[in-house]
Order: C-alpha cells, then structure tokens, then sequence
C-alpha cells in the first residue's frame, strides 16, 4: 500500500529590538569607578504554516499550524571599580544586576511561557606581580547564557515526514560560574580553569515519539555542563622575525 502526501511549510519571524544604554566613568581618591543602566526591549512574531494538499486545497496542520508572539525586557545596571592594593597587586572588581521579563503568547493560547527572574553577576580580578618576570592573576565571573530567538521560535523543519526540528519555547537561560588562574613567565604562560553551567542549552536533542512513530530535534536544557582546562603557551622563536 503505497500513499502519496503533498505537504508545504512556511515560517514568518518579524523581530524588533530596542537597546538603551547609559555608562559613567569617575574617578574617587585615585580609584576608578564605572557605573551603568542597560535596557533591550524585544519582540518577534513567528508566523508558522504547515499544511497538506487536499482537494486542491491547502489544510491546515493544527499541530504545527500557529502564530507566536514573543516580548522581552532586559533591565540591567552594574558598577565595577579599578585600583592598586599596593605596587605589586592590581584588582578589579564588579557587580551587575539583570532583571529579565518574558511572555510568549500564540493565537490559541495565552501565557505558553511568562517568566520573570532576576540574578546578580560579580566579577573579581587580581593580578600580582611576583617580580619583573614572573606573575599571577586569579579571575571569578558569573554570567549568563540567554536561548537566541532561533532556540525559542516554534518553527518547523522537515527533515522527513516523521523527522523534524524544532525550536523550545521553554528554554530556561544557562547560568556559569568560572574561576581561572593564570601563571606568566616572561613570553611563557600557563592557566588552568574550570566552569560549571547549571541549564546548559544543547541543541539539536533528540526525542521520541513512539505512539506516533516521530523523532524531535530540538535545543534542550541539560542538568549541568562542567568544563575543566589546561593551557600551556610557549613560544618558539624560528628567525629573529618569526615566532610561532
């Protein structure tokens, strides 16, 4: 038994962004101080079509037939200062405040996502001279990775009539904590660091349907993604003009 389907898909995404940013830099007793607002404003629309041929007419899919609206505000400030502990050690320090608002409606459905969380990032640098050749800097940073409107669109592509990829409307931000600490010997250095991403995002995860007998990539949140590295930079002098 052998049957033919006819099937058209289309994908619309109108995206708008509004960024605002305000930044000051002053100087107290010898110490540098920055200090700023940031707010993106954002929308998308995602118009998206999947249909059969039926009676020389297109029909809907409603599974995957659907209108998206999207809107996002990120309000941030932050403040980091730059000084000298002494001659030998040099710090920067920083802190940063986001607030993030997020609400996702579809022509069918109200509130398929509203979210609304806030975090705070510090950020630390110390830098200390051991002697004229040799020295150490130790760095901690907290940040954040947001899903791109490419992750959250509920768009459709087929790769066959039961294989499709798909964007997760649901992806919750990742957020990492880094530390590094770096040894420099003249032209020499070597650094060993490690990172830990809770709600790291992977793309293209793959999920089952049996009932359905149909598969499903699409970026997901993992649990965690820890990172562990060393490096080691030595350069090698081939003529007096060329390193490598």
């Amino acid at each position: 038994f052998a049957r033919e389907t006819v099937t058209r898909s289309s994908k619309e995404t109108n995206i708008t962004l509004l960024p605002v940013q305000l930044d000051y830099t002053f100087t107290i007793k010898n110490i540098t101080w920055e200090a700023g607002l940031k707010s993106v404003y954002s929308t998308f629309t995602n118009d998206v079509f999947v249909g059969a041929l039926k009676d020389n007419a297109w029909q809907p899919d409603d599974e995957f037939t659907a209108i998206y609206y999207l809107t996002e505000n990120v309000q941030a400030a932050y403040v980091s200062t730059t000084f000298s502990l002494n001659p030998k050690n040099q710090l920067k320090a920083g802190l940063r405040y986001e607030h993030t608002a997020t609400n996702l409606d579809s022509d069918s459905k109200q509130n398929v996502v509203d979210r609304k969380y806030g975090n705070l990032f510090p950020t630390i640098f110390w830098s200390h001279s051991l002697n004229d050749n040799n020295k150490i800097n130790f760095s901690y940073s907290k940040r954040i990775t947001r899903p791109t409107f490419n992750n959250l669109a509920p768009f459709m592509i087929f790769a066959d009539p039961n294989t499709f990829i798909s964007g997760n409307p649901n992806l919750r931000p990742g957020i990492t904590d880094g530390v590094k600490l770096d040894f420099m010997h003249k032209g020499y250095s070597a650094s060993v660091g490690y990172s830990y991403e809770k709600n790291s995002i992977g793309d293209f995860q793959v999920q089952v349907n049996p009932a359905e007998n149909k598969v499903y990539q699409t970026a997901q949140n993992l649990d965690y993604l820890a990172i562990a590295s060393v490096t080691v930079n030595l350069p090698v002098p081939v003529t007096a003009y060329w390193f490598s």
